[in-house]
């Protein structure tokens, strides 16, 4: 049986998808912090690095033994919905590491809101880095199942490695405002 890492490395996605490990050569720390969203099994953050007004959008699942239900999907769901109101651009770490598998009703929820979202997440994220478990290849299949049929075009690296993911979206430029470009 392939690890899951195997498994990242074999299955790229057209996008500019990565999986895999890479070496972070500094990991950019994020000084200024506010919590838009928390529950006993999700945590919704926005960390503000003003050198560069750098905005790193978290999702992350804080417990894995509880599972994902419908009032932690509608507060990560309201709080992304704020950054769209913020109209700055952003870069989105997703934290899986403490993922539960999801039912099949809140990967459907999922997918249909981000489907019905998908111009302003194409417009406003432009970096998206996914930390992913080692113990659970089902959530890797999960994920790139929901990427493949959203299809963001952001540049986008899923990780066994909270630092990989962290080094990842330092290193994607971020567009000038209002260049309606997609970070490269």
């Amino acid at each position: 049986m392939l690890s899951p890492l195997a498994i990242m490395a074999a299955n790229p996605v057209s996008n500019g998808m990565h999986f895999g490990r890479h070496s972070p050569t500094s990991v950019v720390r994020f000084p200024h912090s506010k919590t838009l969203f928390d529950s006993l099994s999700a945590k919704v953050s926005i960390f503000q690095r003003y050198e560069d007004d750098v905005q790193l959008f978290t999702i992350e699942a804080v417990n894995g033994s509880l599972p994902i239900d419908d009032d932690a999907i509608e507060g990560v769901f309201n709080a992304t919905e704020e950054m769209f109101e913020d109209g700055r651009t952003f870069k989105t770490l997703w934290n899986l590491q403490n993922c539960p598998v999801p039912t099949p009703s809140i990967v459907y929820r999922c997918l249909t809101w981000a489907i019905g979202h998908k111009r302003d997440l194409d417009r406003l994220n432009v970096a998206m880095g996914i930390v992913l478990p080692l113990n659970r290849p089902v959530i890797m299949t999960v994920v790139s199942g929901v990427l493949r049929a959203f299809g963001p075009r952001c540049p986008i690296r899923a990780t066994a490695s909270l630092d990989d993911a962290k080094a990842f979206l330092a290193a994607v430029a971020a567009p000038l405002p209002g260049s309606g470009a997609v970070g490269r």
